[in-house]
């Protein structure tokens, strides 16, 4: 049976509001297809790639309605267009570094007198694991066994002073938010990332502060617990916060898990316990510059810096054959502390084009030892400087990273290591194309990296 996935989404203007400013998108990965109203998705472990996306937008006319739009289909989009081979936890993070980065520079054309921006929360589903980014007060919840856990935390001033003991949850419940971050309030964000493993019958909650503001957890739970569907319970919780005042506009998002790749059972004495962090959000720290993750249509000038081009090419004919193509795949630029996953599979291939290439291995659990640095034959530094001080990992000059077949079956992880670390990426069918030109040297070479 799979994994399968029932999910339903609404969002409502409320009582008092002109326009309903926030946005939601439920979308299926996989085919890129949209979710509207009630969805049932079944896949396998692998196809199982699905994005939840609320975002409450602010600003007033059409300032919040275009803020939430923009924040929650750039994602989307962005999602989309990373390589599956990056970690999903910095795709996830990429996805909405770019949503603000779009939305600020949006306001920032405008001048100052534009005052928009958004928040967001999203949960990226891959295989049986979830993967949540939040930026703002927006929510995002786990129910499983009668119990609810909030898997995302208030960046907000309130919020703050819960944290430092100068507040109480009762009492920050009756002031108003004011954020510390959101989408396009600044041109840098610290976004919050982390992880949890599904278990079957497990109810993922995402809302904005329409609903929080006017119900309690404990009641979120009981109604989504209790009801006969997810879709009678996402029009209960939005009807009991349009009986206690609908101030706001309220969004939900309820996806239930069931199917027997999911584990029955994970043995653990708090869902707290299970979680993993990648990334957490410290209000008192100013959020730092970083180099963008950037995919771009790839030119053949790209090509000529990888240097396999004069590689691999023995006439010109071959070069202008290959500047005939007219489709040079993607530029992608990763960037320190990224973690990719090679395929085992004969897919898409990337070319090095600079960057420092940490490859690692494990036979088992989680634990990865290093195997050697991969950068690119055009890269200047000697190997000293690019092992700083390990002299037991290695350098290889290399062209390609592929499957890593030199390590055969073990597991393989490759982290970068330098602000920009750039490939080609040449997808499948245009590598064919190459091999036609290029020939067995290439190809040759090619499966052994």
């Amino acid at each position: 049976m799979g994994i399968r996935t029932s999910v339903v989404g609404i969002s409502d203007i409320g009582k008092h509001r002109k326009k309903n400013e926030d946005s939601i998108l439920l979308v299926d990965l996989e085919t890129g297809t949209v979710m509207d109203g009630y969805s049932m998705l079944e896949r396998d472990h692998v196809q199982n790639r699905i994005l939840f996306v609320v975002s409450d937008g602010m600003g007033g006319y059409d300032g919040g309605e275009v803020a939430s739009k923009m924040t929650v289909e750039t994602i989307v989009r962005e999602l989309r267009r990373l390589p599956k081979q990056l970690s999903p936890p910095s795709r996830l993070e990429a996805a909405i570094e770019e949503a603000n980065y779009r939305l600020w520079k949006y306001r920032s054309a405008y001048g100052s007198s534009v005052k928009m921006g958004a928040t967001a929360t999203a949960v990226l589903v891959e295989g049986d694991r979830i993967y949540i980014a939040d930026v703002g007060d927006s929510r995002a919840f786990i129910v499983r066994e009668g119990r609810i856990k909030q898997l995302t935390t208030d960046q907000t001033l309130t919020q703050m002073l819960v944290q430092a003991g100068a507040l109480t949850e009762e009492e920050a419940g009756r002031r108003k938010s004011v954020l510390l971050q959101a989408i396009g309030s600044n041109e840098y964000l610290q976004i919050p990332v982390s992880a949890l493993q599904l278990q079957r019958g497990d109810i993922l909650v995402l809302c904005t502060d329409g609903l929080t503001t006017k119900v309690k957890n404990r009641e979120i739970m009981n109604i989504v617990r209790n009801e006969s569907s997810l879709e009678s319970a996402a029009k209960k919780l939005v009807c009991l916060a349009n009986e206690r005042g609908g101030d706001d506009n309220i969004s939900i998002i309820l996806a239930r898990f069931e199917g027997d790749e999911l584990q029955e059972k994970i043995e653990a004495e708090t869902i707290t316990k299970q979680i993993e962090v990648y990334a957490s959000y410290d209000p008192s720290q100013s959020a730092e510059a970083k180099p963008r993750r950037e995919v771009r249509a790839a030119t053949f000038e790209d090509w000529l810096r990888t240097a396999v081009v004069s590689r691999f090419c023995q006439t010109p004919q071959q070069v202008q054959q290959l500047f005939g193509l007219g489709s040079f795949g993607d530029y992608v630029v990763f960037r320190k502390g990224d973690y990719l996953f090679p395929s085992e599979e004969q897919s898409d291939h990337y070319w090095l084009v600079c960057g420092k290439y940490r490859v690692l291995y494990s036979d088992s659990g989680n634990s990865f030892e290093n195997y050697c640095f991969f950068v690119a034959p055009t890269d200047h530094r000697t190997d000293a400087e690019i092992q700083q001080g390990e002299v037991m990992v290695r350098v290889r000059r290399q062209f390609f990273i592929n499957t890593l077949a030199m390590l055969g079956s073990y597991r393989k992880a490759i982290r970068c290591e330098d602000d920009e670390n750039a490939m080609i990426r040449v997808p499948y069918n245009l590598y064919c194309e190459l091999a036609k030109i290029l020939g067995k040297s290439y190809v040759n070479l090619l499966s052994r990296s």
